[in-house]
């Protein structure tokens, strides 16, 4: 009777034991503790912030969820949506589609945070091409050494003009004039005639041009003459003789030119002065040059006296 009892007050205890402990014991004899609270939505962030899309084309964005400490939180819903489907969509999965030229919003958002992107939709111009170049066919004329800007227009096959294209330029005689190949600038270098050619996309179009030169400021030597013309540039004439009076390197007693002879080295005059057989210039930078007599001296614009 004393063993039955026992065996009962411990059952009892046991019993209460049981329900004392916090631990909450499975079927199997495991104990389980209850999950950690879910951490909320702080913010949304939205990757990238703004983007450029062609009409038809598609680019990705991307949205991540992070808790008040920054943290990124992953398995959390986001949705998407445009300000304006007319002109940007966007898939649940943040892949948005140029619709129309124009400027849209896209938004994603979780557990009511949100940000947003910025895209810009635009026509893709090579779509129409290019059905022909004009080059403006004013100024006919062109002052040597005065950089001119030339002007190509480009038109479709219903003749709407078309810009942002690319345009390269090129001339037919570079002794005459130099044409930079990008900006189109255009400089005279000698007297003559030109023919500049713009292409664009496979079409070509061109227009001539004169160079002239004007001249300022003659001085008079024996038997030669020289003077200050377009851009400050050097050009003599007459007899060159076996001194290079004229500044070109055909020497010889009988050596001259009728017509007037470009000095070489392009230096920018300011003055230019000639006696008997020498001519000396003052450049715009103040720096003195002589050429001519005595034959030793260089026939060239490149003796620079100190």
């Amino acid at each position: 009777m004393q063993r039955v009892r026992l065996a009962a007050l411990a059952a009892a205890l046991s019993v209460i034991t049981a329900c004392g402990s916090d631990t909450t014991t499975s079927p199997t004899g495991g104990n389980t503790n209850p999950p950690p609270p879910t951490a909320s939505v702080a913010t949304v962030d939205v990757t990238p912030t703004t983007a450029d899309l062609i009409v038809g084309k598609t680019t990705k964005l991307s949205a991540t969820a992070k808790d008040a400490n920054g943290a990124a939180l992953s398995g959390r819903t986001i949705s998407w949506s445009s300000s304006s489907n007319n002109i940007a969509t966007v898939d649940a999965n943040g892949t948005v589609t140029g619709v129309a030229a124009g400027s849209a919003t896209i938004s994603a958002a979780s557990e009511g945070k949100s940000a947003s992107a910025n895209i810009t939709v635009k026509l893709d111009v090579q779509v129409i091409p290019v059905a022909t170049v004009t080059v403006a066919a004013a100024p006919d004329t062109v002052e040597a050494w005065d950089p001119s800007q030339m002007v190509a227009t480009l038109k479709d096959s219903n003749t709407n003009v078309l810009t942002g294209r690319v345009v390269r330029w090129t001339v037919s005689n570079a002794a005459v004039a130099t044409i930079d190949s990008v900006t189109g600038i255009l400089t005279g270098i000698d007297r003559g005639t030109v023919t500049v050619t713009a292409t664009s996309e496979g079409k070509i179009g061109s227009a001539s041009r004169v160079i002239v030169i004007k001249y300022r400021s003659i001085s008079a030597g024996t038997m030669h003459v020289c003077d200050i013309a377009s851009g400050g540039i050097a050009w003599c004439w007459g007899l060159n003789g076996a001194e290079g009076r004229i500044g070109s390197d055909q020497l010889g007693s009988n050596s001259m030119s009728a017509v007037p002879v470009r000095v070489p080295g392009n230096q920018k005059l300011a003055q230019l002065a000639t006696f008997g057989r020498t001519t000396c210039a003052l450049t715009t930078e103040g720096k003195a040059y002589c050429w001519g007599f005595p034959a030793q001296w260089d026939p060239k614009l490149g003796i620079h006296v100190t």
